[in-house]
């Protein structure tokens, strides 16, 4: 009985320590946000975009955020909204149905 009490023992000390290292390499595989960077016309480096699934994060190169932008479907036609992170979180300004983007005054 000690002996089959020892083997289990060992067998879910292994499937807790494998669960363990599952669980750290789902957030490497699946992980969000996708980074990417956001080039000039000239294909020069001008920022970084984190892609998550329902908006993105803007920031300067060295990771200071500058907003976010988001998109949403309202009654069957999309709009964007791009935020502006200075604190406030002010609305820069809106664009709907793939139209141009509309500037808010601050």
């Amino acid at each position: 009985m000690p002996v089959l009490s020892k083997h289990l023992f060992f067998k879910l000390s292994r499937l807790l320590l494998f669960s363990i290292l599952l669980l750290g390499l789902t957030q490497e595989l699946f992980a969000l946000p996708l980074k990417t960077t956001i080039l000039n016309p000239e294909k020069q480096p001008v920022g970084r975009a984190l892609v998550y699934i329902d908006y993105i994060e803007l920031q300067e190169l060295d990771g200071t955020p500058l907003g976010r932008l988001g998109f949403v479907n309202i009654q069957g036609g999309f709009q964007m909204f791009v935020v502006r992170d200075d604190g406030q979180q002010n609305l820069v300004g809106s664009a709907k149905n793939r139209g141009f983007l509309t500037k808010m005054e601050n």
